[in-house]
């Protein structure tokens, strides 16, 4: 039997019986799907996401909120309509990519050295296919990254980091797909909600990143916001905060103090400005005492 690879390495498909038609599933796709995991048929709801085992369920591709559904997303989107699928992975049974090799006895049941690696069993029985994002109007890569945006805010209150990031980034990818060249051809208020999305995903991705302290990626995403709306204060607080944490004090107090110009008294850029004031001193302090000695 052939043995079908991923191009990530991160499963192989053996194919059971054949799909019907010429499209692959893709993003977007609704799916009515049975999936058995072999070795695990009881695994924790938590891990699944919003899939289902033992069971025919819905289920939308591109909605993956854990690392198991968005590795049965990246399997469906190599499926076809009616086609069954036996299917070995490189993800244990936490959820975890792991570097051991995926044994090619497909059928073979017994305990082999990848035994604890997930094992799918995957039955599609239909699919009401979506169109390809470059077949999507204007107003409806809007509505699209609108969703995603709304996604991504709702895994954020759950503290699923890791998945509203890829919400916000998804959300952002509808956007930018949209030609530059169109959008003055678009209504005014498309192009406002456009403009909001976008603002409001670099925004998110500060917020997340500043969460798990990846300074970079807050500057950048600050950047990107302040690049569309010069006086946010959101914006210009969390890059103080990428500033300071990355010791770059005088830039820090730059962007509070142009908090300051916009809302004046605002209590948490004052409370910054005294802290990372003392820090800029104490560095200072500290360099003089160097040379010094």
């Amino acid at each position: 039997m052939e043995v079908i690879e991923s191009e990530d390495k991160s499963f192989n498909k053996h194919i059971l019986q054949e799909g019907t038609g010429e499209k692959l599933i893709n993003e977007g796709s609704l799916v009515k799907v049975y999936i058995c995991c072999i070795d695990n048929p009881d695994m924790d709801k938590d891990l699944l996401g919003n899939y289902t085992l033992n069971e025919y369920f819905d289920v939308t591709i591109g909605e993956a909120e854990s690392s198991i559904a968005e590795l049965l997303d990246k399997i469906l989107i190599t499926m076809k309509e009616g086609e069954r699928a036996y299917v070995k992975t490189k993800m244990d049974q936490s959820g975890n990519l792991t570097s051991k090799s995926i044994t090619h006895d497909s059928l073979n049941l017994k305990k082999t050295e990848s035994d604890c690696l997930l094992k799918f069993q995957i039955s599609v029985q239909s699919v009401t296919r979506s169109a390809d994002i470059s077949d999507l109007e204007a107003d409806e890569r809007i509505e699209r990254a609108e969703h995603y945006k709304e996604k991504g805010s709702i895994l954020y209150k759950n503290n699923n980091l890791t998945f509203a990031v890829k919400k916000y980034r998804n959300s952002i990818k509808y956007l930018t797909s949209i030609p530059e060249e169109s959008l003055p051809k678009i209504p005014e208020k498309l192009r406002q909600e456009f403009r909001r999305l976008v603002l409001l995903n670099h925004l998110n991705l500060a917020l997340c990143f500043w969460k798990i302290e990846e300074w970079d990626l807050v500057l950048k995403h600050c950047d990107e916001a302040l690049s569309l709306d010069p006086n946010n204060v959101k914006a210009l607080y969390r890059r103080a905060q990428g500033y300071s944490n990355k010791y770059n004090y005088e830039a820090a107090l730059k962007d509070l103090n142009s908090i300051l110009k916009i809302e004046e008294g605002n209590k948490a850029a004052l409370k910054d400005i005294k802290i990372i004031s003392a820090k800029k001193q104490q560095e200072k302090d500290m360099y003089k005492k160097m040379f010094n000695s």
